[in-house]
C-alpha cells in the first residue's frame, strides 16, 4: 500500500478500522471524521486499498466527515467487491449533497449498463433524495421503473444534471 505519511496516532486509530470490535471500529471512525483533512488522505488510501471491513469504514468516515474531494473515490467503491463497502459508498455520496449527487448523475450519463454500479447509483440517489434534493433526483429514480431504464436513466440524470447546475 503507497499510503501518506502519518503520526503514531492515526496509525493507530487506521489500525482499529479493521478491529473486530465494532466499538473500536467505531471510535476511531468518529476519531478519524473529527482529526479532519489531516486524516483524509489515509482515509482515502484505505477505502482503496484495505480489508473489506476497514475499506467500508473509511468510506463511512469519507461521508460523514463530508470529504467532497472524496467523491470520485466513493464512486469507484459503488461497485466494490464487498456488498457492505458499496452500501456505505451509496451512503456517503448521499451525505455529499451537491458534490455526491452530481458525480452519481454524471456517471448515469456516460453508463447506465452496469448493473452493480446502477444498484449502488440507485441507492445514492435514494440517499440524496432524503437530504434535500427529492425533487431534482425523483425523475431519475422513476427512470428505473420506465419499459427502457437503459435509454431513460441517463437522459433523466442529463436532466437532473441540468435542473442543479440552473441553482435548483
Amino acid at each position: 500500500m503507497n499510503a501518506p505519511s502519518r503520526s503514531p496516532a492515526l496509525t493507530t486509530l487506521v489500525a482499529a478500522l479493521s478491529s473486530a470490535s465494532p466499538v473500536h471500529r467505531e471510535e476511531a471512525r468518529a476519531t478519524l471524521v473529527a482529526v479532519g483533512s489531516e486524516a483524509s488522505d489515509w482515509l482515502l488510501t484505505i477505502a482503496r486499498d484495505g480489508d473489506a471491513t476497514a475499506r467500508a469504514e473509511a468510506l463511512r468516515a469519507l461521508g460523514s466527515a463530508g470529504f467532497e474531494a472524496a467523491a470520485p473515490a466513493l464512486l469507484a467503491a459503488l461497485v466494490d467487491e464487498d456488498s457492505n463497502c458499496r452500501w456505505q459508498a451509496s451512503e456517503a455520496l448521499g451525505n455529499l449533497g451537491k458534490t455526491g449527487l452530481r458525480t452519481v448523475l454524471r456517471r448515469l450519463v456516460e453508463d447506465a449498463v452496469d448493473p452493480l454500479f446502477l444498484r449502488g447509483a440507485h441507492h445514492a440517489l435514494h440517499a440524496a433524495s432524503a437530504r434535500g434534493f427529492a425533487q431534482t433526483v425523483r425523475p431519475v429514480l422513476d427512470a428505473w421503473r420506465g419499459p427502457v431504464p437503459e435509454y431513460a436513466i441517463p437522459q433523466a440524470a442529463h436532466a437532473a444534471l441540468d435542473v442543479l447546475r440552473a441553482g435548483a
